[in-house]
């Protein structure tokens, strides 16, 4: 098994190129964020949703989820409580 663990003001590195192929800002961010939870993290929605009360209305903009639902399905994979 793993952990989660919700860090204030925690800082995440990334690399990126230096050339983006795509435009990438907060709302493309926050759409990114509400998906990942939606897919692969549904059992810690509401602990998501407590650290940014703001996250919940972009839920309408995450687009249709079934395909990565799908393959989570496919690929047999655990919840993070596993």
């Amino acid at each position: 098994g793993g952990s989660i663990e919700i860090v204030p003001c925690s800082r995440i590195g990334h690399m990126f190129r230096k050339v983006r192929p795509y435009t990438f800002h907060g709302e493309v961010a926050r759409r990114n964020e509400i998906r990942l939870v939606l897919v692969w993290l549904p059992e810690y929605i509401h602990e998501v949703f407590k650290t940014d009360r703001n996250l919940p209305r972009y839920i309408k903009e995450a687009g249709d989820l079934s395909e990565r639902m799908a393959l989570r399905d496919r690929m047999q994979c655990k919840s993070m409580d596993w």
